[in-house]
């Protein structure tokens, strides 16, 4: 099961499950982006804000589809707090962050 909270961006994710969503980028006046082939969008998960280290990073498709894939849980803990962000780095190397730090939780699952 996979959940993305509307008013927190909070994720929640089964463990071990596959998950798939779609970044929609705005521009900051609020007016829809067109993704470019030469746009890199990152999906990326640490263990808190400020770690350095990857746990999961994604990159997506020129439609912004994301798959996380299920081994890419083996490693989390269910019920921890993990952190994720997106950001969007275009040709020209500028970069911003399209959805800010949110929590990524891991849940517990019964099936094997």
């Amino acid at each position: 099961m996979f959940t993305i909270d509307a008013d927190t961006n909070e994720m929640t994710l089964t463990k071990n499950n596959t998950a798939y969503f779609t970044v929609a980028v705005k521009t900051k006046a609020g007016a829809a982006y067109t993704i470019l082939a030469t746009d890199v969008i990152t999906f990326t998960v640490k263990s808190s804000v400020e770690s350095k280290v990857a746990l999961i990073t994604k990159t997506a498709n020129i439609n912004g589809l994301i798959k996380i894939d299920i081994v890419d849980t083996d490693l989390l803990t269910p019920s921890i707090a993990y952190y994720y962000d997106i950001k969007i780095t275009q040709l020209n190397g500028d970069a911003s962050t399209i959805v800010p730090w949110s929590k990524f939780i891991v849940d517990y699952k019964v099936t094997s």
